[in-house]
C-alpha cells in the first residue's frame, strides 16, 4: 500500500516539471556521477608504498571490479613499529584518504613491521 501511494507520488511530482526543470535535474546527477574517481588496487597500492615506505603489501579488489570495495591482505611496513593495531589502521586510512571518500569498504589483514614479518617466515 505504502509502496504504491509513494509510487503515485513520484508520478505525480515527475508530471509537474517542465521538460527544462527535469533535463536540468538529470543533467546534474550525471554530472555528478562521471565526476566519481574509480580506485584501482595498483592505485592504493601505489599510494600505500609511497606513504608508508611498504617493504611488502598486496591488495585485492572485493567488489568484483567496481572499484568498491577492497582489501588489504598484507602490508609490511616501518612505520607501524612501535604500533598497535588501531594506530595501523589509522596510518592506512590517512594514506588513503582521498580514495577511501570514493569506496565503500576497505578491510584491512596481515599487518606487520618488517621484524615481525620475518618472525613469520
Amino acid at each position: 500500500w505504502r509502496l504504491f501511494s509513494l509510487a503515485a507520488v513520484v508520478r505525480d511530482m515527475l508530471q509537474r516539471l517542465s521538460p527544462l526543470s527535469l533535463r536540468f535535474a538529470l543533467g546534474n546527477l550525471g554530472q555528478t556521477l562521471s565526476r566519481r574517481m574509480v580506485v584501482t588496487v595498483a592505485q592504493i597500492e601505489e599510494k600505500l608504498k609511497d606513504k608508508l615506505s611498504t617493504k611488502q603489501v598486496e591488495v585485492i579488489d572485493t567488489s568484483g571490479g567496481c572499484g568498491a570495495s577492497f582489501a588489504v591482505k598484507l602490508l609490511v611496513s616501518e612505520q607501524f613499529e612501535g604500533k598497535r593495531l588501531l594506530g595501523r589502521h589509522r596510518l592506512i586510512n590517512g594514506a588513503l584518504k582521498e580514495e577511501i571518500k570514493e569506496i565503500h569498504a576497505l578491510t584491512m589483514g596481515e599487518l606487520y613491521t618488517p621484524s615481525e614479518f620475518e618472525a613469520k617466515q
